[in-house]
């Protein structure tokens, strides 16, 4: 059995991001001591072991497919993460999944997605946080939302379009209807400030919003995104999610196919709140693992049994 090198992420351990990653980071370490799996842990990065081929790596951020390597990552909702063969968002594994709502039990999806609810939805708790309260102007019932991300982010190369392309084409479809615009609080590049701004005068009733998150899906029939979180968070409030980008919740959004006009997307039939419940439960307990939750421990162990670690 091979010597398993867990590359700890150089993330502060303070409250916010780096308390959660590096409880995680705990969590796995802990599960490989109780079944006495032989570990190490590295601290700062190093180049030269994770070219390490005698050892099997545990590594964050990352989206590597060989087989003696695992990628970590946070998932959309807090305490949540990628424990993943191949990545995360549209490079993880979970993209060429199988999800069939006929095989998952309705009443404990139901229950399932009550619980979460009650855990990210009524709290408002959002994988950005913002600082409460942040509804400036009110949202209108049935609006149309779309979300901006971060322009440098990495998951953007898998778009299939353009960030213009699909504002525009969202405010045309929306033919009259509210649609708000929502920047990721996060990035600070001046072309989405700009993008958000002049496309208030490319229809009616077009408007920036600094709302919450939560507090935008409340009242939005239906969300616009490339493959954002907040994408998955709307799934959370069982809304019509359209999705420009290869994502890992493509099963139950209406995705933007290569080769396809964006227009074409707008007309795909909803999903029924059902399926989406079923999804949400299928994705969060197989595909991701809680950190907080009681099947952290054997979610683990069968990764790494899947993986011929152990």
């Amino acid at each position: 059995m091979k010597t398993i090198m867990i590359h700890r992420p150089e993330i502060n351990n303070r409250p916010g991001f780096g308390r959660i990653i590096h409880n995680f980071y705990d969590h796995v370490r802990d599960v490989l001591k109780k079944h006495d799996i032989p570990f190490e842990e590295l601290h700062k990065k190093n180049r030269d072991i994770r070219k390490d081929k005698t050892y099997n790596h545990i590594v964050y951020h990352t989206k590597k497919g060989a087989h003696n390597w695992l990628n970590v990552k946070m998932n959309y909702l807090n305490a949540f993460f990628y424990f993943d063969r191949k990545g995360y968002s549209g490079w993880s594994e979970i993209v060429d999944n199988t999800f069939d709502p006929k095989a998952i039990d309705p009443i404990a999806a139901d229950a399932y997605f009550k619980k979460l609810q009650n855990r990210f939805v009524i709290p408002k708790n959002s994988k950005y946080a913002e600082g409460m309260p942040l509804i400036l102007t009110p949202i209108p019932d049935g609006a149309i939302a779309i979300f901006l991300q971060v322009f440098s982010d990495k998951v953007l190369d898998l778009a299939l379009t353009t960030s213009e392309e699909m504002v525009r084409e969202t405010i045309k479809y929306a033919n009259g209807r509210p649609v708000v615009i929502k920047r990721h609080p996060a990035c600070r590049v001046a072309a989405s400030a700009i993008l958000a701004r002049e496309a208030t005068n490319w229809g009616p009733n077009v408007s920036v919003t600094k709302c919450e998150v939560h507090g935008i899906l409340e009242k939005a029939d239906t969300v616009v995104c490339m493959n954002s979180g907040t994408g998955f968070e709307a799934l959370l409030h069982e809304r019509h999610v359209i999705t420009m980008a290869k994502s890992d919740y493509h099963h139950v959004s209406a995705a933007l196919q290569p080769d396809e006009t964006v227009a074409n997307v707008f007309n795909r039939t909803r999903q029924s709140p059902q399926d989406i419940r079923k999804f949400v439960y299928w994705y969060l307990t197989t595909q991701v693992i809680d950190s907080e939750g009681e099947t952290l421990e054997q979610q683990v162990l069968a990764k790494l049994h899947e993986k011929k670690w152990i």
